[in-house]
């Protein structure tokens, strides 16, 4: 069974529990939550990329990093407790189809409202001014790039880490959005390593630490800096898959 066929098989198991696309269409929902704040604001005179900026906070501190968190860390446990894990572990396929085919149950649905309530928050916020569209939307596509690789990359972390901390998935991963979010608040050094510094810098938000650095990274090695993340979680759940096959190991 080849790579593409596994994943076709994990996407369709999971696509057939209607419990599970149901959870994940709820929590893809909570990301009109900035269309709708919008909508209210624009309604008592608020506008503009300020408001707009304050809407971005709520995706990027919170819906971004929580939502595939909570939805993705207990994947590896659930399939290996119903099953799933062990129908395809027993092929001769390659073992990132458990990842790959829950990614693609739940990214692409989460990704689409992540992207779609951003926009409904832009038009919103600008329709009473709509001659500041265009001078705006170089902002809302870094934005929409900070939305989507930060999907990309705590989805990731989400199954590769739930798949070495199987036990306590959910608990792990929080903790580490808490480190994350606390090196994104600490001087130059521990604030270069954080991936929300980098997704805040590409959609032009402020960075959370009082403490400014001498200087400003530019967006486009923030950019490559998140891409290279995502690369290497994609090589570490990959390889945590391999070695649940390798050594059965349940931690």
């Amino acid at each position: 069974m080849t790579l593409a066929q596994a994943v076709r098989v994990v996407y369709r198991l999971e696509s057939a529990e209607p419990a599970r696309m149901r959870r994940v269409r709820n929590m893809a929902a909570l990301f009109f939550l900035p269309t709708l704040a919008a909508a209210v604001l624009a309604a008592t005179g608020h506008w503009g990329a300020g408001t707009l900026d304050q809407l971005l906070e709520l995706d990027l501190t919170l819906l971004v990093p929580l939502l595939p968190v909570l939805l993705l860390g207990p994947a590896i446990a659930d399939e290996l407790e119903r099953g799933t894990a062990g129908f395809l572990l027993v092929r001769p396929i390659p073992r990132a189809a458990l990842l790959l085919g829950r990614l693609a149950a739940a990214l692409p649905m989460l990704l689409g409202a992540a992207l779609l309530g951003l926009l409904g928050a832009f038009v919103a916020l600008y329709a009473k001014f709509p001659g500041d569209m265009p001078r705006a939307v170089p902002h809302l596509l870094g934005a929409g790039f900070a939305v989507t690789a930060g999907l990309v990359l705590y989805s990731l972390l989400a199954l590769g880490l739930g798949a070495t901390f199987r036990k306590r998935p959910v608990a792990t991963l929080v903790v580490l959005l808490l480190v994350d979010g606390g090196m994104a608040r600490m001087p130059l050094g521990l604030q270069l390593v954080a991936p929300m510094h980098h997704l805040r810098a590409v959609a032009g938000l402020p960075g959370l630490s009082s403490w400014s650095p001498p200087f400003d990274v530019p967006h486009a090695l923030s950019a490559a800096y998140l891409l290279v993340l995502v690369v290497a979680t994609a090589l570490f759940g990959a390889a945590r898959m391999k070695r649940i096959e390798m050594s059965g190991d349940s931690m």
